[in-house]
């Protein structure tokens, strides 16, 4: 499939909740191949920048600076270092010990330090009209799309999603991309809920062009989409002995 035609079978297969999100590092050489894509100059998280994307369907090039809402963001897409002071607002606010402190840190998938300058996110279907080959795309989903996604996978490939979580730094997930281990499913942040506006029912999955590719090519070939046809009460009828349909139900003669 055309990267045009991915976006849309995902939007009539899985009807994530916003756009499905692609994301290209970028090298300092290379930027200036990218100067035609508008430079986000607000001070944001990156996961406010996933979210932005999704719904909004702009795509923005982000650096350090339009990334300073949040600490963590700058430092997993590699473009600046954790700052010093931040060990001792953990340890204060989060009663943390210096030795829990540098374990969560050690436990944050980041890219290495200054590799990267620049990163680009915007709607599937932008990449494809800029001819951009995207290191990865995550969606916005709920636990039954990303089983259904998931389970399209496995089926295709028969290999077994990533998912390594320590509670923080959800953004995580544009690194873990890049780096290769994907597919990738993440459960959002006490930040990104805060900042995000994410959702109790909203997880987050990545997967490379190609999984993503066969996951809906096998979902098409068996004719599964949101929402599945799992529900069996549905054709079931209601349960006689279910106490409401004991309140709803009409008396038989």
């Amino acid at each position: 499939m055309e990267i045009q035609e991915i976006s849309d079978e995902i939007e009539y297969r899985i009807k994530p909740k916003g756009a499905p999100i692609a994301f290209k590092m970028v090298e300092e050489d290379k930027i200036p191949e990218y100067k035609n894509i508008k430079k986000m100059r607000r001070k944001l998280t990156l996961c406010q920048v996933l979210k932005l994307v999704a719904i909004h369907e702009k795509t923005y090039r982000v650096d350090s600076k339009s990334l300073a809402g949040c600490v963590f963001g700058p430092y997993i897409l590699g473009f600046e270092e954790l700052p010093e002071k931040l060990k001792a607002k953990w340890l204060s606010g989060k009663e943390y010990t210096e030795e829990g402190y540098e374990k969560m840190i050690q436990d944050i998938v980041h890219l290495p330090q200054g590799k990267y300058q620049e990163a680009i996110f915007g709607p599937l279907k932008d990449f494809h009209e800029l001819k951009i080959d995207p290191d990865g795309i995550i969606l916005i989903v709920n636990p039954t799309q990303a089983y259904l996604l998931l389970g399209g996978y496995y089926d295709s490939e028969f290999k077994k999603p990533y998912s390594n979580f320590n509670g923080h730094a959800a953004c995580e997930i544009v690194a873990t991309l890049t780096l290769g281990n994907h597919p990738w499913l993440n459960i959002p942040c006490g930040g990104a809920r805060a900042m995000a506006h994410v959702q109790d029912d909203e997880i987050w999955l990545g997967m490379d062009v190609k999984e993503l590719e066969k996951a809906l090519t096998r979902l098409k070939k068996i004719g599964a989409k949101y929402p599945p046809q799992v529900y069996p009460l549905l054709t079931a009828g209601p349960h006689p002995r279910h106490p409401w349909t004991k309140l709803l139900g009409k008396d038989e003669d």
